[in-house]
């Protein structure tokens, strides 16, 4: 498989039997040599999708069923997912109401719980996000688990994106139709109308 811009994919080489994907993320550091690889949030199908963008066979975790195992990798909903620099796939596993982690060798470990169907994640700053969906919050967590901030978030965050910098994280709030900006402890409205 390739993703290029003069390149029309046919139905036999992108079929992957896709069920309702949420989440997407590229990496470098799963294969796919320069192109690197997607890692797919194949929601429905209650798996991760890893696709390598050289045409080097793709990886499933997870058996397609729902549960929450970690010896023999199921989950229920995954629904965001993120990648950190050394090639760990972070999963916001929705109706396990928990964060899933994928190591390089694909194992699987329940990395933090006590979320309410956490819908996206983001990594940045050697930080992970979580949008802890109907807790109205954005969570701030370490990659060794621990939880360093809560953010309020007004209604529902859905979608969250890392840039850096003076932006900071950017998070969409469906209900509302609105894109918010979170900068350290504080968040404003970055986009649409507010009130």
């Amino acid at each position: 498989v390739r993703f290029k811009a003069d390149e029309t994919p046919t139905t036999t080489e992108y079929n992957y039997g896709l069920s309702n994907p949420q989440g997407i993320a590229w990496t470098t550091t799963r294969g796919g040599g320069a192109d690197g690889a997607l890692v797919i949030a194949d929601t429905d199908n209650h798996r991760v999708l890893i696709l390598p963008l050289d045409g080097s066979p793709s990886t499933s975790v997870g058996t397609g069923a729902r549960g929450s195992s970690d010896a023999t990798p199921t989950f229920n909903f995954p629904y965001g997912v993120a990648v950190d620099g050394a090639g760990v796939i972070y999963v916001a596993d929705n109706q396990n109401n928990s964060i899933r982690r994928i190591a390089a060798d694909n194992t699987v470990t329940t990395f933090a719980t006590g979320f309410n169907r956490p819908a996206a994640i983001a990594f940045g700053n050697g930080r992970l996000y979580v949008a802890d969906t109907l807790n109205n919050a954005v969570v701030v967590m370490d990659l060794a688990g621990a939880r360093l901030q809560t953010l309020s978030v007004p209604s529902n965050p859905r979608g969250l994106l890392w840039l850096g910098g003076n932006t900071g994280l950017l998070v969409s709030e469906p209900s509302t139709f609105l894109i918010r900006q979170v900068l350290g402890s504080t968040s404003r409205v970055f986009m649409g109308v507010s009130g």
